[in-house]
């Protein structure tokens, strides 16, 4: 039994580490939160206002139509790796 448990919490742990979003929303009306892409968090703030603040956390690789960040009411955005050299890539379209 104990063997099963040892199993499971190891799987868990496994998943836990890899489901974690790279990049980090902050100080948003809107949108807070933790995201896997750029992109993502680009249209979770698309309505907020304030002095918003994203971290990369780790490395991500957008979609074929990029990040893209609509016209919102925020004052400024503040965006910045933390905890190593991160990447943020993806296709190269035009």
């Amino acid at each position: 039994m104990r063997k099963i448990y040892a199993i499971l919490f190891s799987a868990f742990v496994l998943v836990s580490a890899s489901v974690n979003g790279q990049i980090t929303v902050a100080n948003a009306s809107a949108g807070n939160g933790t995201y896997g892409t750029l992109g993502a968090a680009f249209t979770a703030i698309a309505s907020s206002t304030g002095a918003i603040t994203i971290t990369v956390t780790g490395n991500t690789t957008e979609v074929a139509a990029g990040a893209t960040l609509a016209a919102g009411t925020w004052t400024s955005i503040t965006m910045a790796p933390s905890g190593g050299p991160w990447t943020i890539s993806g296709p190269a379209t035009a």
